[in-house]
């Protein structure tokens, strides 16, 4: 193989780079896509308004304490109510993979924060994070069967070390649009070292498979 596409692609996430490396026969990461049908849902947080004008003004909403259900976090976070039940399904689905490419589920899920009373970059609407409506995950920790424990982080394995457990958790996601409408990652600026995972009112999906 090129020594050049030995090159792991924690720096190499801009499309001149990855236009690059193919050129040259590497095998590049592709971006996801949904892997099934999007159905229409109803979601209680969808009628909420997220425009603003002037000073930045957040809702008053019921929080709860969450600290996980089947993979405990690192941190307890503050969550919207219908938020909960979307984090105790994505944990289900986190452990499924876990097993699949690890042996076991994690057992630890880290993460950089769910409420945050700020707009998205750049405009005057209100972040999911605001409504408590999303979750920043930065990695996993494993206790492996060999009694070694490792601990996967995006912005440090997603191309290099976890790279196949966190390319099947991305198709994972991918195959089921009902747990989180919004799934940014390595490759959309500003997430090359988390997973943004929300249930906003659109639909959307821009994260590189590694």
């Amino acid at each position: 193989m090129n020594l050049i596409c030995k090159i792991k692609f924690v720096k190499a996430t801009s499309l001149f780079i990855l236009s690059l490396l193919g050129s040259l026969g590497c095998a590049t990461p592709q971006k996801a896509t949904w892997m099934a049908p999007v159905q229409s849902e109803e979601y209680p947080l969808d009628n909420e308004s997220r425009k603003y004008s002037g000073k930045t003004k957040c809702p008053v909403m019921l929080l709860v304490d969450y600290e996980g259900t089947t993979i405990p976090y690192a941190s307890p976070v503050k969550v919207n109510p219908f938020f909960r039940e979307k984090l105790i399904h994505f944990e289900l689905l986190v452990a499924e993979v876990g097993k699949r490419t690890m042996g076991v589920a994690p057992a630890k899920l880290h993460h950089m924060g769910t409420l945050n009373c700020r707009p998205i970059r750049g405009g005057n609407t209100l972040s999911e994070h605001a409504f408590a409506n999303a979750i920043d995950v930065s990695g996993f920790t494993f206790n492996l069967p060999n009694g070694q424990s490792k601990t996967f982080y995006v912005k440090r394995d997603w191309f290099g070390n976890g790279a196949v457990f966190f390319a099947e958790l991305t198709r994972a996601l991918a195959s089921r649009p009902d747990i989180f409408r919004i799934i940014l990652g390595p490759g959309n600026q500003g997430h090359d070292d988390h997973l943004h995972l929300d249930m906003s009112p659109s639909r959307y999906i821009d994260v590189l498979i590694p």
